[in-house]
């Protein structure tokens, strides 16, 4: 959303994500014995996101609102040996192994322009650039580097352009 000129918002909000169960690629079950033929030895059996994001905005003008997104991430993940393994993530079948890692994210930095404020039709579009303020090299308690999804920061600089329409018509809005 846009803002009016001099508004300043400042908002905190929560996500919190949890899978576990069966692993699946759409909407099709996979077995182990298929994750194996694929050439895994291990298969997540749980994962659990945390984060927090802090939202300012701050309009100079009615047209153009500022943005500045840093973040916070707490992940862990369990995983369970599904076939034999060797090296320094083996774990025997049956098996688990969870590890965690958390801190500051990356951070979106950005402009919305206002392009249509009428009661039934407003439009903004907007662009950001994702700032890589986020670690890429957190370690497990045994030094050994966690995979890229459980990094709390992408490593990249990354542009994040937007367009938000919003209708209202009577009791119904879209």
């Amino acid at each position: 959303h846009v803002h009016k000129s001099g508004d300043l918002m400042i908002g905190l909000s929560w996500m919190h994500d949890e899978s576990r169960g069966t692993n699946r690629s759409g909407t099709s079950d996979i077995a182990d014995p298929a994750i194996v033929a694929a050439g895994f030895t291990a298969r997540t059996q749980a994962m659990v996101m945390d984060m927090a994001m802090l939202h300012v905005m701050w309009a100079p003008s009615d047209r153009l609102t500022l943005t500045l997104m840093p973040s916070w991430q707490r992940m862990r993940m369990t995983m369970a040996g599904i076939a034999p393994s060797t090296g320094h993530h083996a774990l025997a079948v049956g098996d688990t192994m969870a590890h965690s890692v958390s801190g500051i994210g990356d951070t979106q930095a950005g402009a919305l322009i206002a392009l249509s404020r009428r009661p039934a039709f407003s439009a903004h579009a907007g662009l950001a650039v994702s700032i890589p303020t986020g670690s890429v090299t957190r370690a497990d308690e045994d030094g050994n580097f966690v995979h890229y999804g459980m990094q709390p920061g992408s490593g990249t600089w990354d542009l994040v352009p937007s367009l938000t329409l919003r209708g209202t018509a009577a009791t119904f809005s879209w």
